[in-house]
């Protein structure tokens, strides 16, 4: 979308940063997917640091960046086998 005019490059780098950080924070997901999402968050970040060119960027990525600093992921869900599925 980028490649073609659809979408800012700043717009597509703050969406997948949002997308990672939500995800991260779903805790229906899998810990394991949660912990690869979080950990690969900085990756859009890089991104808008090399795409903010103006104060009102560089405060937006400063709260994306604090955002991130301050995450904490709390367990995810635990998978509960519906009765009659178990395998034993």
């Amino acid at each position: 979308m980028v490649r073609h005019g659809q979408l800012t490059p700043w717009r597509a780098a703050e969406t997948t940063f949002r997308l990672l950080l939500d995800t991260a924070h779903d805790h229906a997901l899998p810990w394991h997917w949660r912990c690869l999402c979080l950990d690969h968050a900085y990756r859009p970040l890089r991104e808008l640091e090399s795409l903010a060119c103006s104060e009102a960027q560089q405060c937006r990525l400063s709260l994306l960046c604090r955002q991130l600093a301050v995450t904490e992921l709390v367990p995810s869900f635990p998978y509960l086998e519906p009765e009659g599925k178990r395998h034993e």
